[in-house]
């Protein structure tokens, strides 16, 4: 989606995850496609609530608040449904709802 928004002349694109390797492969792809693009790259555990509000806060310092936000974390816990106890769904729950919810704010 980053390569996209680029492509679609996207002035400024950050791009946070836990993975360092991963950000630097994603911007040389994004620059690769629209070298003109300013990315900005943020490491950060997405889970972490106070990882993610520093992330944001460093993110919009620089650039102001996002025009588009796409939230894209996900996590896995393999298992049947019956098997898995209630501090899983409380995890899912907070990785996909709770932090959605704390990117919207911060962004607001």
């Amino acid at each position: 989606m980053a390569i996209q928004a680029a492509q679609h002349n996207a002035r400024a694109i950050t791009v946070i995850s836990r993975s360092l390797s991963n950000l630097e492969a994603a911007k040389v792809d994004i620059l690769a496609k629209s070298p003109k693009c300013d990315v900005k790259i943020i490491s950060a555990d997405v889970i972490n609530h106070e990882d993610i509000a520093k992330a944001i806060n460093e993110a919009i310092d620089i650039y102001g608040s996002p025009d588009y936000l796409v939230c894209a974390a996900g996590a896995a816990f393999p298992g049947y449904f019956l098997e898995q106890g209630m501090d899983v769904f409380r995890k899912v729950t907070d990785c996909l709802i709770l932090l959605q919810n704390q990117l919207l704010k911060h962004c607001l």
